[in-house]
């Protein structure tokens, strides 16, 4: 699979700036036009049917979809998925060919650059966590556990304001995790990221995602892209800058 997508992000909190109580500052946009193409192999089942599911780049406040075209063999339709509400493509067809199938989605996006400044001040208590219990229970290979519990007690010592508290989980993992690819468990694991301290970006997410809920801090993973260009001589490239990046909700911050 050929992918040309445009996220782009790390594990990162807001600038830190204690004189401002709450700025946001946007910066110049920049246009990209993208190109995101696949190609589906002929299936191996009986009635050689397939189902595609390919997902479409959103609508953010700091990225515009300003054109898109879809080029596909067979029907299709673009819907919301229900779990997590993101956009996407979903082909379907019979009796498919003996040959490869080609989809290709040509993207024209407007990326404003963002800079955030907050103080602790801001910040509130979470009062309605039930809001927010899918961010804050433990999920496949995250765990939220006494262990982690008491290493969040640990990281943050007396802290009890969120912004400072995530501050220092982020703090403690960008010091004690070494991002390796070549040590990576393949899952996004916070038992391997404490056992190894090292891995690649989903390890490095999972610990900070793990230690902010064992706090009471709602955090989630993003997975996308970030822009990377094709390697010397090459045109295209397999899922050029694949990776994730850690947010987390900050009450009177968000």
């Amino acid at each position: 699979m050929q992918r040309f997508a445009f996220y782009g992000g790390e594990l990162c909190l807001p600038l830190w700036n204690a004189s401002l109580k709450g700025e946001t500052i946007r910066k110049s946009s920049v246009r990209h036009e993208i190109v995101d193409s696949c190609n589906v192999r002929p299936p191996s089942n009986r009635d050689r049917s397939v189902n595609l599911w390919y997902p479409i780049i959103p609508d953010t406040p700091y990225q515009h979809m300003l054109d898109i075209s879809i080029s596909a063999p067979w029907p299709w339709m673009v819907r919301r998925e229900p779990e997590h509400g993101n956009l996407m493509l979903h082909a379907h067809t019979r009796g498919l060919d003996n040959v490869e199938a080609r989809f290709q989605i040509r993207y024209l996006v407007e990326r404003t650059a963002v800079t955030h400044r907050v103080h602790p001040d801001c910040v509130r208590p979470l009062q309605s966590s039930a809001l927010f219990e899918r961010w804050l229970r433990a999920e496949q290979f995250v765990d939220v556990d006494d262990k982690t519990h008491k290493l969040a007690l640990e990281v943050v010592g007396a802290r009890t304001n969120m912004l400072e508290q995530a501050r220092l989980v982020y703090d403690y993992v960008a010091s004690t995790m070494t991002y390796d690819a070549a040590q990576q468990s393949w899952k996004g694991s916070t038992e391997h990221a404490l056992v190894c301290s090292a891995g690649n970006c989903n390890d490095i997410h999972a610990l900070f995602i793990s230690l902010c809920r064992s706090l009471g801090i709602p955090a989630r993973l993003i997975l996308g892209q970030a822009f990377e260009s094709p390697p010397l001589g090459h045109d295209v490239c397999e899922l050029c800058g694949y990776h994730c990046w850690a947010e987390f909700f900050a009450p009177g911050f968000g």
